[in-house]
């Protein structure tokens, strides 16, 4: 199952919060080559296999297909945000693009100190965001569901799992729309199977420890090997690069235990693990 980038749910007025990348930029020049497309990185860098790397194949789509002028800056650190932000300024970009809800606070800085700079953000939807900041994002609640059905209907142990990076809304989305679906498979199928690492009502569940913990791949291994060893048969990692450590876990089961991949295809994105 392919799953995109966590959000936390939008209503009906956030499509339209700002305008369009091309409206952004005052016309629609971008097949032009005078339209600049830039992009920002969180801290898991844009070989997260997560949606970083979907994002960066979006800005490279659109300098193929559109012809339009693109730069990039990868992350490497949290503190690196407010400057990278800053460089895509100083780059004389027609639009930045952060990629991730922990670039919120920098982007609404830099934002509002430039209104003449259109930016947006994927993963993400600040309160009351400045005209020239777009929220790129949609209700993943909704795809986590399906993905929580999947995993109750294909159990063998009747226990299904998902885990996450960090505690932020735009992860924990994810995780109540997986454990949702596990209820409503038991509804309408009378059966129950059991969600763990995940308590809806307490909001409280199981997170990669801490330092990086969306690069914590043998954090991702530990969590994910705890959740099979409490009978867990299918897991749904939230955890961006620390994922892999989910995938490992499972591979080493000897076909006990599955995964589903989220932010994308795993078989293209995870293909020794397909």
């Amino acid at each position: 199952m392919s799953l995109s980038a966590c959000a936390q749910a939008p209503d009906a007025s956030t499509g339209s919060s700002a305008g369009s990348s091309t409206s952004a930029a005052g016309k629609d020049n971008s097949n032009s080559g005078e339209f600049k497309a830039c992009m920002v990185s969180d801290s898991a860098g844009f070989n997260d296999k997560s949606f970083n790397e979907t994002s960066l194949q979006g800005l490279n789509k659109a300098a193929s297909d559109l012809g339009v002028k693109t730069a990039k800056v990868e992350s490497k650190d949290d503190k690196d945000y407010a400057t990278n932000l800053q460089s895509m300024v100083d780059a004389k970009c027609s639009i930045i693009i952060s990629v991730g809800f922990l670039l919120e606070k920098p982007t609404l800085a830099a934002a509002k100190a430039n209104p003449n700079v259109k930016f947006a953000i994927v993963d993400d939807n600040p309160a009351n965001p400045p005209e020239n900041l777009k929220p790129l994002i949609f209700n993943t609640a909704q795809s986590s569901f399906e993905a929580g059905y999947l995993a109750s209907a294909l159990t063998k142990t009747g226990k299904v799992a998902t885990f996450g990076g960090m505690k932020i809304p735009t992860v924990t989305i994810f995780m109540d729309g997986f454990s949702q679906g596990v209820d409503y498979y038991n509804k309408q199928k009378h059966k129950s199977v059991q969600a763990i690492g995940w308590d809806v009502k307490k909001q409280d569940g199981q997170f990669v420890p801490q330092p990086n913990p969306f690069q914590n791949v043998s954090g991702g291994k530990a969590t994910a090997q705890a959740l099979l060893n409490q009978g867990a048969d299918i897991l749904l990692p939230v955890a961006g690069n620390a994922g892999n450590g989910a995938l490992q876990a499972v591979k080493s089961s000897g076909g006990k235990a599955n995964a589903i991949w989220v932010d994308g295809d795993g078989c293209k994105t995870q293909p020794a693990y397909c």
